[in-house]
């Protein structure tokens, strides 16, 4: 069942190192602790002392505190992370891609009857009422696939650029909402054939002061870990210069992109890109079918929904997230009933002190106060460990990211508040009663 939650396998050996060592090693000490210990204690008493009730154990006392913050310490710690990973997340999602992703649904080419003579096939699904534009490319933003990447020099330097190379046609911009900052777009048919545009970053990085005109050269295109060398450098002009865009998940550092022709030596277009605008999707769909069976016939419609191919890159964080949320209540419910069952031993051993203090004069206030005081400091001395742990963990956990948010005291110490309120709360539960007790029962004789 977890499995499918996560939508993955949950085996130990995927687990973080860090983390399993950390809650193996709390879980099994305080599971150790707490079933050892009565039963050491229980070994000790004598008969006769079980029978006249008189069995003291003060220093169990003090292994039921330990044991106490040792679960707060773990709470604190999974507030604190799960805090910080919803924050992140939501950065994730309010970050601008630098492009539009709504109403985009991808079309897969999965064969050359749709990529020959592809204006042809843009003009068969654009006749679909529900299309609001269309535009074809080598590759998309999300990108499920390998993509290329091209070496690209400049008469200014001997050391080529890598750049994310994507051939598009006409209508890539347009479609997908990306600023043109500079220059001109592309040109319909095979002029611009040797024409590209640069997005800002991809200038910056070739340090080209005014780009627009000038020539670079393509002299090879790595696949992955292989490159391939191109018999003759592929040389082009700069037409354009295109604003910065994510074409990749926030998890790595943005990259320089190139726009070139759609068809090239280098790659032939895989996709087709569609911006619709429908209140029935389903209807609109079964349209876009029925064309895609008129032009090929073997090969159904394979279409992915580009939103969605972005959620992907966070799904496992988000599910991550709900998993800590989780994690969490149980473990603040567990640090709970620990603490009441401490905060009880303690009303217990002190009834009768409680009952001279109200006799004496003493308010329920002061008397929650005096009950309260020692089981708080047992939280925060369980926060000043947990919390760095904390940030050691969310710290190496946001490194897989290129974007993140920084890591902010006042998330750290909004855990240790909350677990304070919880604690407050379980420990009000319990003393009240006590506090507001008739005297005269906690002082009559046995």
């Amino acid at each position: 069942m977890a499995n499918n939650f996560v939508e993955k396998d949950l085996a130990l050996q995927n687990l973080p190192a860090n983390w399993l060592f950390i809650l193996v090693g709390a879980m099994s000490t305080a599971g150790i602790l707490s079933s050892l210990y009565p039963a050491y204690v229980i070994s000790r008493v004598m008969p006769s002392e079980a029978l006249k009730k008189e069995i003291k154990s003060s220093g169990g006392l003090q292994v039921r505190k330990v044991l106490v913050a040792v679960q707060f310490a773990v709470s604190i710690m999974m507030i604190a992370s799960t805090l910080v990973i919803y924050q992140q997340l939501d950065f994730l999602r309010s970050k601008d891609l630098g492009f539009s992703l709504s109403n985009l649904l991808v079309i897969d080419i999965n064969s050359d009857r749709l990529r020959r003579n592809f204006e042809d096939v843009k003009h068969e699904f654009a006749a679909v009422p529900e299309v609001q534009s269309i535009t074809t490319s080598t590759r998309v933003p999300g990108e499920w696939k390998d993509w290329p990447i091209a070496r690209v020099k400049t008469d200014g330097n001997l050391q080529p650029k890598e750049m994310i190379y994507v051939g598009v046609d006409q209508d890539f911009l347009n479609t997908y909402q990306i600023k043109l900052l500079e220059g001109r777009n592309f040109n319909s048919g095979r002029s611009d054939s040797l024409k590209i545009i640069l997005t800002k970053l991809a200038v910056e990085q070739l340090g080209l002061t005014n780009p627009v005109g000038q020539m670079v050269e393509i002299p090879a295109v790595r696949w992955g870990a292989g490159v391939d060398e191109l018999n003759k450098p592929l040389s082009v002009e700069v037409i354009g210069v295109a604003e910065n865009f994510y074409f990749e998940s926030f998890r790595q550092q943005m990259m320089p992109l190139m726009f070139a022709a759609p068809n090239t030596s280098i790659q032939r277009i895989d996709y087709y890109t569609l911006n619709i605008k429908t209140n029935n999707w389903a209807e609109t769909l079964d349209k876009l079918k029925a064309v895609n069976l008129k032009l090929d016939a073997d090969n159904p419609m394979e279409y992915n929904f580009l939103d969605a191919k972005f959620e992907a890159f966070y799904k496992a964080d988000e599910k991550r997230g709900q998993l800590f949320v989780i994690f969490s209540l149980v473990i603040v419910i567990i640090a709970c009933l620990g603490l009441f069952a401490l905060v009880s031993y303690s009303v217990e051993s002190r009834t009768k002190e409680i009952g001279i203090r109200k006799v004496l004069g003493a308010s329920v206030q002061t008397i929650i106060t005096m009950m309260s005081r020692e089981f708080l400091i047992i939280v925060l001395f369980a926060g000043v460990f947990a919390l760095p742990a904390a940030w050691y963990l969310m710290k190496n956990w946001l490194s897989d990211f290129a974007y993140r948010v920084p890591l902010k005291i006042e998330v750290f110490a909004l855990a240790a508040v909350l677990a304070l309120m919880i604690a407050l709360v379980t420990i009000c539960v319990r003393t009240i009663r006590a506090a507001t007790a008739n005297p005269v029962d906690s002082l009559r004789s046995e």
